[in-house]
């Protein structure tokens, strides 16, 4: 196979490009992917890890209660999540009390299809903690929680440890996991094979046509067609190329004399310049060498001393000659430009010319040689390249397509060279002997013999010794233009003139098109929005367009073809046309001509009138300078709307009562307002640039970037409650987080505003509290009371201990209303709820069941014994006087009392006991208290 680096570029791209997306494809599968299924991975166990939790919790609650039907319909609602495959509960002995598949109950776990590890269940029913595993297909995780089943006393219930088996699917998130992963670099990939089959189909098209052309001239130019030309035209690479292989015909005469004076002025230089000096002791080992040779070679000379010439390495010009070298240094005999190949350490190889005399003490003992070095190696290379050169150009000088003719003075034609012969398509023995006019068109035809007669006589010449461009005849009468040469000269006492003609027809029309094109080249730039202008070698203007001069309106007089740039820079400094050069003049045109002569891209430039324009300058392959001026003045403007917009939009946000804040899509705080720098304790300025976890405490910025990166990979709103330190109190805020996208669509930042709803909240907390408390007493209310009976029993049942409620009715209470009033009433409501509340303790309950009737929910009770001894405290409580507009009414209670588990299991049922026991206290006597009894049961409810 080619090697790549000898492959064309049409091939070698598209090769790169499909690589490339190759490689991509392949980090994004054997890294990218795996990363992102063990992040999912650790997400899905977190995730069964939370389900089972709070699953063995909820279940364990309704197994409690008793509620098996709800228990079921619990596991039931759980499966229904679409990566839940099988939740199930075991009781103590592995049978299925619960699952998501009803044909599944009551069997033993042995008997159906499930990912079960029976040993995993063991080891989860030992403790508290949840097991979760990873199933060995890797397609889901595997969940077991022990699970306490409270039935004891009721053999219709489970009873003992049972176990919560959970399956979490989780292959359908893999799936797309390396979906995610993998879509972009498809893409990515897809788009890069697409762009190497266009650029291949484009190279060939654009570029092999072209290039064949080319190619083709060049073998008629190496067959001895002087006359051979490209026709290729454009500004590309190939366009200077065929431009420059057009010129070769004209200029080989010139390139020889330059190519011979070049020579001689190296060959001159290279014989009078030394590179290093060197010194050899008597045994013929290097002791010195300048530094100049450690920079020429690349090699310490540290390296080099105490070696011999012959460690130094053969050349490359023969073994004899090397020994020759040697035996001369041998012999003490002195040398001239001995030259060798050296290889230095870089790998290069280097041509070397050394020269060097023996050196002799006073009584003539050898002590060593001195002498110069040189580093040949360029002019060895260019020796090679001039050879080559002159042998090319030897070859195509003797098949030079030009004519020679010679005529005596009565214009006849003497000799008639071959390349005449195929000029004029005559047979040299067709023309020699005859008129010369024959070989020319009118009017030279008619002219030519008074020429020659004018000229002997007086010696007016109007072409001999000076050349010019005349036209030609072929022998089918054609005409072509030519340029002809005349020289007079005597042979044998005669006479003669020999004419040089050159066939210039490919030439005329070369130049007619290089005229065509340079008038297109000027009407393009012409054509031009942007100011263009080209600048020679010697920084003198040649072209620029209207674009150009408008933007130099002021200086127009000196913008001509020759005017030097320095020049016109001087003239728009001096009229003040540039704002940048004002007060700084001198300065500013020192920096302005090191930008133009050492061009480094673009800058943008203002002038004094207000305009605006950006500066391209880049270096023409001749060594001249092209400048391009694009006018920006609009786009300055609309720079300078922006700020402004985005200053009135900052001073918007920061008198905004609102926190807000806008964070890129790094987490990187790009705005906070003064509100929110108030609770963030830092400014603006401060937070700018930073995370959250910059400023704010591991914790608090972790829940932050949580929410953050929820809007960014869902794009949508999210709302939370943060709660914020401010000087007063601690204040509640409601925070909406939302995407900020650009034009295509694609999320860049996420924007928050929080709302303090600290006061929204409070109302919140005190209607809440209207609904469940009375509120002439502030006691729970009838459904606040019922409910601390539910969670009392709940309790009762757990901790195995003794629950009563407690019905209170007021005796003489409708008599205070009838004589003082319903405001008196009220408070002595208000007195009795203080006195019902100083007589339990804290985690009882008083409640007011509605008018004169109360409620008391009493918990963790011992016995009997224990309830009565709190009711007996009522009854003396309330025993004791009231005082009412100035006089002292005596009040009591008629108290019914239900225990659980005696009197019942529910709520409900326990109400009904303690009503009738009330009624029945009531019924005897009043202010005193009764125990539900069997009996009370069969008494009817009141009314």
């Amino acid at each position: 196979m080619m090697p790549f680096v000898s492959m064309s570029l049409r091939a070698a791209v598209p090769i790169f490009l499909i690589g490339f997306a190759g490689l991509m494809v392949a980090v994004s599968l054997f890294h990218s992917v795996p990363k992102v299924e063990r992040e999912m991975e650790e997400k899905a166990y977190r995730s069964a890890s939370d389900t089972l939790t709070h699953l063995r919790s909820t279940l364990e609650y309704l197994y409690r209660r008793g509620d098996l039907e709800r228990a079921r319909q619990e596991v039931v609602d759980t499966g229904f999540h679409p990566e839940h495959k099988i939740v199930l509960v075991l009781d103590a002995n592995d049978s299925i009390i619960a699952s998501t598949r009803p044909a599944w109950l009551d069997r033993p776990i042995a008997e159906i299809e499930a990912p079960y590890d029976a040993a995993a269940a063991r080891e989860a029913r030992k403790g508290r903690h949840v097991q979760v595993i990873l199933a060995p297909d890797r397609r889901s995780f595997l969940g077991y929680a022990s699970l306490r089943l409270e039935g004891e006393g009721d053999a219709s219930r489970p009873s003992g440890t049972g176990v919560v088996f959970f399956e979490l699917d989780i292959s359908r998130a893999k799936v797309a996991a390396r979906r995610h992963v993998l879509g972009p670099d498809l893409y990515a990939a897809s788009a890069l094979g697409a762009l190497a089959v266009l650029f291949w189909l484009g190279s060939h098209f654009i570029v092999a046509r072209r290039l064949a052309r080319l190619l083709d001239a060049a073998e008629k130019l190496a067959g001895g067609d002087l006359t051979a030309c490209s026709g290729l035209k454009g500004g590309d690479e190939l366009g200077r190329m065929s431009r420059a292989f057009d010129n070769v015909t004209r200029q080989i005469a010139d390139a020889q004399a330059r190519l011979a004076h070049s020579e001689a002025r190296s060959r001159d230089m290279a014989e009078a310049a030394s590179d290093w000096f060197w010194e050899m002791d008597e045994n013929l080992r290097f002791s010195y060498f300048s530094d100049r040779f450690g920079a020429v070679t690349g090699v310490d000379p540290v390296h080099v001393l105490g070696k011999t010439r012959a460690d130094m390495g053969k050349g490359d010009i023969g073994d004899e000659k090397w020994r020759d070298h040697l035996a001369d240094l041998e012999a003490h005999r002195p040398f001239r430009e001995f030259r060798y190949a050296f290889y230095s350490p870089d790998g290069r190889t280097l041509h070397l010319r050394i020269s060097g005399r023996p050196v002799f003490d006073a009584d003539g003992v050898f002590r060593g040689y001195r002498g110069v070095g040189t580093d040949i190696t360029s002019r060895r290379r260019a020796e090679l390249a001039l050879r080559e050169s002159e042998e090319r150009l030897r070859a195509v000088i003797d098949s030079l397509v030009i004519g020679v003719i010679t005529i005596d003075k009565q214009g006849v034609v003497q000799s008639f060279s071959p390349g005449a012969e195929r000029m004029f398509g005559y047979a040299p023995d067709e023309v020699v002997g005859n008129n010369i006019r024959m070989l020319m068109p009118e009017p030279y035809h008619s002219g030519h013999d008074g020429y020659l007669t004018n000229y002997l006589n007086t010696g007016e010449a109007k072409i001999i010794g000076k050349g010019r461009v005349v036209d030609g005849r072929r022998k089918d009468g054609s005409t072509f233009p030519m340029e002809l040469e005349v020289g007079e000269m005597r042979v044998a006492g005669r006479r003669l003139f020999s004419g040089v003609a050159r066939d210039i027809t490919e030439r005329k029309q070369a130049e007619d098109a290089l005229r065509e094109s340079e008038e297109r080249f000027r009407g393009a730039i012409e054509s031009l929005h942007e100011g263009f202008a080209l600048y020679d070698a010697e920084d003198r203007l040649v072209i620029c367009n209207a674009a150009y001069e408008d933007l130099h309106s002021g200086i127009e007089e000196f913008l001509v073809p020759g005017a030097r740039f320095e020049d016109l820079l001087n003239a728009s400094v001096e009229r003040g046309l540039l704002a940048e050069a004002v007060g700084r003049e001198e300065e500013f045109i020192r920096e302005r001509l090191e930008k133009h002569r050492n061009p480094k891209g673009s800058f943008e430039r203002e002038l004094t009138d207000g305009r605006w324009f950006i500066v391209t300058e880049g270096r023409t392959p001749d060594g001249g300078t092209y400048a391009t001026l694009r006018d920006i003045t609009a786009l300055k403007q609309r720079e300078a709307a922006l700020r402004e917009s985005e200053e009135r939009f900052r001073t918007v946000v920061n008198h905004s009562p609102v926190k807000i804040h806008i964070k890129d899509a790094q987490g990187r705080y790009t705005l906070i307002n003064l509100e929110a720098e108030k609770l963030y304790g830092v400014t603006d300025e401060e937070g700018r640039g930073k995370t959250c976890h910059e400023i704010f405490p591991q914790e608090l910025a972790d829940s932050f970037a949580v929410h953050d990166q929820a809007v960014l990979e869902t794009g949508q709103t999210v709302e939370v409650e943060e709660e914020w330190q401010r000087e007063d109190s601690l204040h509640t805020y409601r925070t909406i987080k939302f995407p900020i996208r650009n034009t295509a669509g694609e999320i860049v930042a996420v924007g928050a505003i929080g709302t303090d709803i600290t006061e929204s909240k409070k109302a919140e907390e005190r209607i809440r509290h209207l609904a469940t408390h009375d509120v002439l007493t502030g006691l729970p209310n009838r459904a606040l009371g019922m409910d601390r009976l539910s969670q009392a029993l709940a309790m009762a049942r757990r901790n195995v201990t003794m629950a009563a409620l407690v019905f209170v009715d007021l005796d003489g209470f409708k008599g205070i209303n009838d004589t003082h009033g319903h405001e008196a009433g009220d408070r002595v409501l208000k007195e009795v709820a203080g006195r019902l509340r100083a007589c339990v303790r804290e985690t009882d309950t008083v409640a007011r069941f509605g008018g004169d009737e109360f409620l008391l929910v009493l918990t963790a009770m011992t016995d009997k014994a224990a309830v009565a001894t709190v009711v007996a405290k009522v009854l003396e409580s309330l025993s004791r006087s009231f005082a009412v507009d100035g006089r002292v009414t005596p009040l009591g209670a008629s108290i019914g009392i239900a225990l659980y588990p005696g009197d019942g299991e529910t709520p409900e049922e326990l109400f009904r006991r303690a009503d009738r026991a009330m009624y029945a206290a009531k019924a005897e006597g009043k202010n005193n208290y009764r125990f539900a009894t069997r009996e009370q049961a069969t008494t009817p409810l009141r009314a």
